[in-house]
């Protein structure tokens, strides 16, 4: 059944355990500083790791839809399958990018599961828009296989929107910054964030939010917390350490 403008957004129900991503085997979640561990010597997962398994998941979406995409245009699917199959795989993508962000499936309440489906209520609807195109034979292969993706990167945000925020910490104050990701070309808006360098938290937009390239995006949000008596050797700068 076609998901019309007019309905409410999708009720995401509780997965099975088959939805789970792997990140909780090797590590540990502390709501305190909300970041990952890992379990063998408890240090902390850092961010460049943490951003790396968001875009592996992205990659391993991202084939799952092009695929999907590929036996619709050679006719190995039909309409309502097609569009149901990709239903599903973008549900799973917005969970498992949802509760990878607050710290796994066991901390995803129904306010979680409520906004995630509220955005991905969006793209049902987009979904069925493409898919008459695709069937109507209005686009490429390429550019069908390209505007599959797109709705893993939208899915894609909801790891950064999801993340909670570290408590506060007497001495310390916690900033983020922007890095552009892999991509050759990158828009004016992300290039902006990034050359801004490390900022204050909550100064910068998720990545796929308020830029040109939308859910196109493959840049990153870091953050970490600083002692007060160095803040100001930090913001504006792009250092590491």
């Amino acid at each position: 059944m076609q998901q019309q403008s007019g309905q409410s957004a999708p009720q995401l129900q509780k997965p099975t355990s088959s939805l789970q991503t792997n990140i909780k085997v090797g590590y540990y979640f502390d709501p305190v500083e909300c970041r990952y561990h890992y379990r063998s010597n408890g240090q902390p997962v850092s961010e460049r790791k943490m951003n790396g398994i968001v875009n592996r998941m992205r990659s391993v979406y991202d084939e799952q839809v092009q695929n999907l995409t590929k036996e619709a245009m050679e006719g190995e699917l039909s309409k309502v399958v097609y569009e149901d199959a990709m239903r599903a795989t973008i549900k799973r993508a917005a969970i498992s990018f949802a509760a990878l962000g607050v710290g796994g499936l066991d901390r995803m309440t129904f306010s979680e599961y409520g906004r995630a489906g509220a955005y991905l209520g969006q793209d049902y609807r987009r979904l069925t828009t493409f898919a008459d195109d695709l069937y109507a034979g209005n686009i490429s292969f390429d550019q069908a296989q390209n505007r599959s993706t797109l709705y893993i990167g939208h899915q894609r945000d909801n790891y950064y929107k999801s993340r909670c925020i570290p408590q506060h910490e007497a001495g310390f104050t916690t900033i983020e910054k922007r890095t552009l990701g892999a991509r050759v070309q990158h828009c004016p808006d992300c290039v902006s964030y990034h050359d801004q360098g490390w900022k204050l938290m909550g100064s910068f937009p998720p990545p796929g939010t308020d830029s040109v390239c939308q859910s196109a995006c493959g840049c990153s949000l870091e953050r970490r917390k600083v002692p007060n008596e160095e803040l100001n050797q930090w913001l504006g700068t792009r250092r590491s350490s």
